[in-house]
C-alpha cells in the first residue's frame, strides 16, 4: 500500500512538474499547421535531461507494469510536453491514443516521430493508417507514394489503399480496384491477404465477381480456413453460374463452422479441465457421437480441400487420443504429402516419428 501511494504521490509531483514547465514555455506551434511541419518548427528542450528520463522512465515503467490506458497517456503526454521531439514517446503515445479512440491526437503523435526519423517505415504506416481512420484521405494518399517504395511495406500499403477505395467518392473506383488487384497478385499471398480480402468483398459488393474471385483464391492461400474468404468465395461463383465449384466451397465452409461450433473437441487450457472432459467423454454417448461427427467433418475436409494443413493435425491428435495410432500415422503421411514443403525435413521427420512408431 505504501508503495502505491509513494508511486502515486511520485508520479504527480511530475505532472505538476510538467504543467509548470509547459506554462515556462509559452504558445506551442500553430495547431493549423500539418504535424508534419508542426514537427520540424519543434521548441528547444528546456527541460533537466535528469527530470526528463526521470518522467519518461517512469511513463515506461507504467506500461510496462500494464497500467491503465488513460493514465498510460497523461504519462507520455506529460513527459511529451518537456520535450516535444523525443521519438520513442510519441510513438507510445500514438499507440495509447490509437487504443483510447483518440484519433487525431494519435496522428499528431505518429508525424511527429515519423518528422524526427523519416526512415522508420513503420511509424509512417502508423501514420498513414491514422490518417484513413481520420478520413485525411489526400495526406493519406501523398504519404502512401513514400511508404510504397520500400519493398517490405508493399503489402501494407496496398491493404490501405485498398482500404480507402470505400472512402472516397472518386469515379475511377473500379479502375483503380483492379490495378491494386494486379499489384496484390504478384506478392507472395502471405504479405497482400489482408488487401486481398478487402479487395475481395469490394468487388462483390459491387457486382465485379471474376475479380472478387481472384482477390479471394489468392486470400485462400495464405488463409485456407478463413470462413469468410470461403463464404464470399461461393457467393461469387454462384453468381457467375460456376455452380459446381460453388457448391464446393459452400460444403467446406459449412464443415468449418460445424468443427467451430463442437465444443466437446476444444483443447482446454488446463489438466483439470482436460480430465474433466476425458471423463465426460467416457459417461456420455451423446458426446461420444459428437466426437465421432468431429471427425467425420475432419475426414471430409482434408479430402476436399487438403490445403488447410491444421485439419491433418487435428484428425491425426484425435485419432491418436482414440487409440488409433494406425489411422493417426497415415493422417500425418497424407499431411506430410500435401504440406512437407512447409516444413524443415528435421521437423518433418520429428512429426512422423511421433505418430507413426
Amino acid at each position: 500500500m505504501k508503495f502505491l501511494l509513494s508511486w502515486r504521490a511520485y508520479f504527480a509531483s511530475l505532472l505538476v512538474l510538467t504543467w509548470l514547465v509547459a506554462l515556462a514555455c509559452g504558445q506551442p506551434a500553430d495547431s493549423s499547421m500539418p504535424p508534419e511541419e508542426a514537427a520540424k518548427a519543434l521548441p528547444e528542450e528546456s527541460v533537466e535531461p535528469l527530470t526528463f528520463e526521470a518522467a519518461r522512465d517512469a511513463a515506461f515503467e507504467l506500461e510496462g507494469k500494464g497500467g491503465d490506458d488513460e493514465e498510460i497517456h497523461d504519462a507520455f503526454s506529460a513527459v511529451h510536453s518537456m520535450r516535444p521531439e523525443a521519438y520513442g514517446v510519441n510513438v507510445k503515445l500514438g499507440q495509447v491514443c490509437v487504443r483510447l479512440g483518440l484519433l487525431e491526437e494519435s496522428v499528431a503523435a505518429f508525424a511527429r516521430a515519423w518528422a524526427v526519423r523519416p526512415e522508420d517505415m513503420e511509424t509512417l504506416r502508423a501514420l498513414v493508417t491514422q490518417l484513413v481512420e481520420v478520413g485525411d484521405l489526400e495526406r493519406a494518399r501523398d504519404l502512401l507514394q513514400e511508404l510504397k517504395v520500400h519493398p517490405q511495406q508493399v503489402g501494407n500499403a496496398l491493404f490501405l489503399e485498398a482500404r480507402m477505395l470505400g472512402m472516397s467518392e472518386r469515379e475511377e473506383q473500379h479502375a483503380q480496384a483492379v490495378l491494386l488487384l494486379e499489384e496484390a497478385l504478384a506478392l507472395p499471398p502471405e504479405e497482400a491477404v489482408e488487401t486481398l480480402v478487402v479487395l475481395g468483398r469490394w468487388m462483390l459488393e459491387r457486382g465485379l465477381f471474376e475479380e472478387s474471385r481472384q482477390a479471394l483464391l489468392a486470400a485462400l492461400v495464405a488463409e485456407p480456413g478463413d470462413t469468410g474468404v470461403l463464404k464470399g468465395l461461393a457467393t461469387a461463383c454462384w453468381r457467375m453460374g460456376l455452380d459446381t465449384e460453388a457448391s464446393r466451397w459452400q460444403e467446406i465452409l459449412e464443415l468449418m463452422l460445424g468443427l467451430r461450433d463442437n465444443v466437446f473437441t476444444r483443447e482446454q487450457k488446463t489438466e483439470s479441465g482436460a480430465a474433466n472432459q476425458r471423463f465426460a467423454i467416457e459417461r456420455s454417448e451423446y458426446i461420444r457421437r459428437e466426437i465421432e461427427a468431429h471427425e467425420s467433418r475432419l475426414i471430409r475436409l482434408i479430402e476436399i480441400h487438403p490445403a488447410w494443413g491444421e485439419g491433418f493435425l487435428e484428425l491425426a491428435q484425435l485419432q491418436a487420443e482414440g487409440a488409433e495410432p494406425t489411422k493417426a500415422c497415415a493422417t500425418i503421411e497424407a499431411y506430410l504429402k500435401y504440406h512437407a514443403a512447409e516444413l524443415s525435413s528435421e521437423a518433418g521427420e520429428a512429426l512422423k516419428s511421433s505418430y507413426c512408431r
